[in-house]
């Protein structure tokens, strides 16, 4: 299962998440058109932060290692480019 989700409602632009749900490793694939830099953060149910990244430059898949990170239910946030637009998604951890 992969979770897509729409930087900009206008434009069909995609990140996409997999596996969902993840044990060692979550993969990000932004689709071509997403601008850069592409910031990520995650929180666990509480809402504290457990990792975060910054993507500067397109890449094929960028996997985020999940080691450490106890079974259960994580939020990511995303920012593209200089953007205001912020996007969220759900990923368990298993």
């Amino acid at each position: 299962m992969s979770t897509a989700l729409n930087p900009f409602p206008e434009h069909p632009r995609k990140i996409s998440l997999y596996p969902n749900p993840a044990h060692d490793q979550l993969f990000l694939d932004p689709d071509p058109q997403v601008v850069y830099p592409l910031s990520w953060d995650m929180f666990d149910l509480r809402g504290i932060p457990v990792g975060q990244g910054d993507l500067i430059h397109q890449a094929d898949a960028i996997d985020i290692g999940l080691l450490g990170l106890a079974d259960g239910m994580y939020f990511v946030r995303f920012q593209s480019g200089f953007s205001p637009a912020i996007l969220h998604s759900t990923i368990v951890v298993d």
